[in-house]
């Protein structure tokens, strides 16, 4: 269904994509960026270094991997996802396993493996932990920028024989709006989890602190997900045991809907919704 990658595109304009630009600096991928910026519809820019456009995004393709710069800021480090090192690979290897709160969150126990679907996949970084544990996860993302570093980070992950296994056989994405996808689910698909983690107005934030850096880069690129109560709603009616929904610890309840029960980490608060 998703073809060799999994990956399935829909043309969708949900983002600031009319500021982004398909580049390289090696000549030994210039070839490939160039595919790239075809295939996403995009404008191609060859540049000789690292440097500043007046505005707007654009897409490096390197040997390492696809990285997106912010030019608001050029000094500010590139966003490339990997799910081998950094603190992603930091938090699959010593996250706590089945222990830690986005695990209960979601119901995994002994014997209890759920199918979850990730609503607002974003980065993956959850995703993957799920599928680390043993959680087969569909991941939904409207933004093609972020489904291309996402699949890029997969197809890098493939080589690492430590995570091959669950990045081909339990995570798959769809590149397509969360609440479009819902209205059209067979009843046949089942999700025992639908799990949202939603990008919220900044004007939310009690604490005024910069936010980290690849956050003020995917509120720039995507901004705020202002349909969130009407995808909750609609998920409450597809999941077949449980909604999850991702909060800042502070936050009121999304929608003011009570949730059955929350589980809270250091900063962030899991609210549960028993369907």
């Amino acid at each position: 269904m998703y073809g060799r990658d999994k990956i399935t595109y829909y043309m969708i304009g949900q983002e600031n994509d009319g500021l982004v630009v398909v580049s390289a600096i090696d000549s030994s991928v210039l070839e490939q960026a160039k595919c790239l910026a075809l295939k996403l519809a995009l404008p191609f820019q060859y540049f000789e270094s690292v440097q500043k456009r007046s505005d707007g995004f654009f897409l490096l393709v390197t040997l390492k991997g696809i990285e997106l710069y912010y030019c608001e800021d050029i000094s500010m480090k590139p966003l490339r996802i990997d799910f081998t090192h950094g603190a992603v690979g930091f938090r699959y290897r010593m996250g706590g396993g089945r222990k830690q709160a986005l695990a209960k969150a979601v119901g995994l126990k002994k014997g209890k493996t759920p199918r979850v679907l990730d609503a607002t996949a974003g980065l993956a970084k959850d995703a993957f932990v799920l599928a680390g544990l043993g959680c087969s996860v569909c991941m939904l993302e409207r933004s093609k920028i972020l489904v291309t570093l996402v699949q890029d980070a997969m197809q890098r992950a493939r080589s690492h024989l430590a995570i091959a296994d669950i990045i081909q056989t339990r995570l798959t994405m769809v590149n397509v709006d969360a609440i479009t996808y819902l209205k059209n689910l067979p009843v046949s698909d089942i999700f025992q989890v639908i799990y949202i983690d939603p990008m919220y107005p900044a004007s939310e934030r009690k604490n005024k602190a910069l936010v980290k850096k690849e956050m003020r880069i995917l509120r720039a690129l995507i901004g705020d997900d202002v349909d969130v109560n009407d995808l909750f709603q609609l998920a409450l009616q597809k999941a077949v045991q449980r909604v999850v929904v991702k909060r800042p610890k502070y936050a009121d309840s999304l929608a003011g809907a009570m949730p059955s029960l929350y589980i809270e980490s250091k900063n962030t608060r899991f609210d549960v919704y028993l369907v």
